[in-house]
C-alpha cells in the first residue's frame, strides 16, 4: 500500500468530517501511517501537514489547526524515528578504517584468544570460565561461549562480544575498540 502519498489528504477530510472536530491519534493510527508510507513519502507528508496547519491557522480554523498539529506530531515522530533507525543500520554496516567490516573484525579475533590475554580461562565443555576482570571476583563466574562468540559474568551481569570486552577492559569507546582489534593489538 506504500506509494499513495499523493492521495493522503482524502482520509484526513474523512476523519475530520466523521469525528466533527480534531482527531486524537492513537497507536493504531501510527501503525497504519507507518505501514502506508516510505521514508521519503513520510517527509513529503510532513511537509503537507505543516502547510495544512499553517493554512488553518491563517484562516482561524482552530479545530482543523489542532487536528493538523496532532497529525504533524505523529508524522514527525514516525519520520525521525525511522530516519534514526536507518542511520543506526548504516553505522553498523560501516566499514572499519582498514576496509574490513565490523563482522569481519569480530570473526578475525577469536573471543577466547582475546579474553585469554587478560583472564585465565579453563575449558568446560564448549565454553570457558574464569574470574571476571570487571569486579573483585572470588570464585569463577565469568563464562566465554565459543559457539556464540560471547561472554557473560553471572556476578556483575556484564556481557557482550569481543568488542564489548575490549571496550570494558581498556576503557575505550566502540570506535577505539574496533581500531584496536583491527590492528590485532587487543
Amino acid at each position: 500500500m506504500k506509494g499513495k502519498a499523493s492521495t493522503s489528504l482524502d482520509h484526513h477530510f474523512w476523519y475530520f468530517e466523521r469525528f466533527k472536530g480534531p482527531r486524537i491519534f492513537d497507536a493504531r493510527d501510527a501503525e497504519l501511517v507507518n505501514n502506508r508510507f516510505t521514508l521519503e513519502e513520510l517527509k513529503h507528508e510532513l511537509h503537507n501537514a505543516e502547510l495544512e496547519e499553517s493554512t488553518s491557522k491563517a484562516f482561524c480554523e482552530w479545530e482543523r489547526e489542532d487536528y493538523w498539529n496532532q497529525y504533524k506530531g505523529l508524522i514527525e515522530y514516525l519520520y525521525y524515528g525511522r530516519l534514526r533507525l536507518r542511520q543506526l543500520d548504516e553505522s553498523r554496516t560501516r566499514k572499519a578504517r582498514n576496509g574490513r567490516s565490523i563482522q569481519e573484525i569480530k570473526e578475525a579475533n577469536d573471543i577466547v584468544e582475546t579474553i585469554g590475554i587478560f583472564v585465565e580461562l579453563k575449558k568446560v565443555g564448549n565454553s570457558y570460565f574464569g574470574r571476571c576482570p570487571f569486579h573483585d571476583d572470588h570464585s569463577p563466574s565469568f563464562y566465554v561461549y565459543t559457539d556464540t562468540q560471547r561472554w557473560h559474568c553471572f556476578s556483575c551481569l556484564k556481557n557482550g562480544d569481543v568488542i564489548d570486552f575490549v571496550k570494558g577492559i581498556k576503557g575505550l569507546d566502540t570506535a577505539g575498540a574496533i581500531k584496536e582489534l583491527s590492528r590485532g593489538c587487543a
